[in-house]
């Protein structure tokens, strides 16, 4: 698995001169925002910056790496995770701080672990303290990519332009087998967690979430399938187990049920600069 997914980001990079991309747009006027208020930007205390999505009135979907700390090694404490519904130029739809965070168990970025691995679990949930009604932030829905998936797009708020979200309104799908997907849209810091849609009926559905990815001219990113990890993260959820909120000891990351190994970049994000 390894060799292909290389083969495949190695393709990627010897075709992106002729990819066909839609170039991202930045929401400017609440015109702009109508149905997507549900994408919001997740502030981490001064470590930085992620994307994020609303699944349920109360969860948020978000990249692992984002809320756990480079330094301990541990999920934040809750209490320190803000989410900013809709952000747009300053202003958000609603805003709520984190009650409890959920990181997949199998999340690790050892350096001894794979590619494939680092992504496939590079997933979390940010339980809020409170609800973001659906009739102020309608939440999307989490879909297997469909087996002819080709085209999808995505939606985030990346550093340089954090204050409102930038959408790309199409973008390739390079590589999807196993679990892992490979794309080439365009992003940068702060786009881990960033919501990957494929179009399903009125309203297009959420298939993956941007993980890891290059800068550059020759730009991928890297997500994985989500429905698995999302299920596993709800069921962590309702039992409590490995589950951090903001009263919780935060001694030791075995509490949490995250590997000791596990780390995050203080930006929020896990990039490659292409040369």
């Amino acid at each position: 698995m390894r060799l292909i997914l290389a083969g495949c980001v190695w393709l990627l990079l010897s075709a992106c001169a002729v990819a066909q991309t839609s170039a991202l747009k930045q929401f400017s006027d609440r015109d702009d925002l109508f149905g997507w208020e549900a994408i919001g930007r997740l502030d981490m205390a001064g470590l930085g910056t992620c994307s994020g999505s609303l699944i349920s009135s109360t969860l948020v979907l978000t990249a692992a790496h984002c809320v756990v700390s480079k330094s301990t090694r541990k999920v934040l404490n809750p209490s320190e995770v803000t989410y900013h519904a809709g952000l747009q130029n300053g202003a958000a739809i609603a805003q709520r701080r984190s009650a409890r965070i959920a990181v997949h168990p199998n999340f690790t970025r050892s350096a001894d672990a794979s590619i494939e691995d680092r992504v496939r679990y590079d997933v979390a949930l940010v339980e809020l303290e409170t609800a973001i009604p659906t009739h102020v932030a309608a939440p999307f829905k989490i879909a297997a990519p469909s087996k002819s998936v080709r085209r999808v797009s995505v939606a985030s708020y990346g550093q340089g332009r954090n204050g409102a979200i930038s959408r790309q309104r199409e973008c390739q799908v390079k590589y999807a087998k196993a679990g892992l997907m490979v794309f080439d849209c365009t992003v940068t810091f702060g786009s881990s967690g960033a919501p990957v849609f494929e179009a399903n009926g009125y309203r297009p559905a959420i298939v993956s979430l941007i993980s890891q990815g290059s800068l550059g001219a020759e730009a991928f990113s890297l997500g994985m399938e989500l429905p698995d990890a999302v299920g596993q993260l709800k069921s962590m959820l309702v039992s409590g187990r490995g589950v951090v909120s903001a009263i919780a000891d935060q001694k030791g990351a075995k509490s949490t049920g995250l590997s000791t190994r596990a780390k995050a970049s203080k930006s929020g994000a896990k990039f490659l600069k292409v040369r």
